[in-house]
């Protein structure tokens, strides 16, 4: 068989697999769109205002392992601002657990939390698992 009818069969090939997997891709929409435009959503962004709707693209710098004065300024940034979330650092789980629990109570739209942890939880939180072996 030359090359060209070699290419040509396998270029056939994968177009008609390419075609088949988008017929027979997700039939059904996943789970967390049912919130898409959902009343509750809807009704807590009319209540704030243009700078807070804008504050809730924000996330700001987390550390479970520094003083109360770092505490204290992260409050009055979710009180003042009212940011989107908070990435976390470095520190301890239980630490940033308790930390994630009264900066909700503290905001008024829930915060969205996340961790700088691309290796593993291990990464920045003692006494963890990283994933990376080193």
């Amino acid at each position: 068989m030359s090359l060209k009818k070699s290419a040509r069969s396998f270029y056939l090939v994968l177009t008609v697999l390419l075609v088949s997997n988008k017929i027979l891709a997700q039939q059904s929409d996943p789970p967390f769109l049912k919130y898409m435009n959902h009343p509750w959503v809807d009704s807590v962004m009319k209540t704030l205002t243009i700078d807070q709707q804008i504050a809730q693209c924000i996330w700001i710098a987390g550390y479970s392992n520094r003083d109360i004065s770092h505490e204290v300024e992260i409050c009055d940034i979710i009180r003042k601002y009212g940011v989107g979330g908070i990435v976390f650092f470095q520190g301890t789980a239980s630490k940033q657990a308790e930390l994630t629990n009264y900066y909700q109570k503290i905001s008024k739209v829930p915060l969205l939390i996340s961790l700088d942890a691309e290796w593993g939880t291990g990464m920045r939180l003692e006494m963890l698992t990283d994933f990376l072996i080193r």
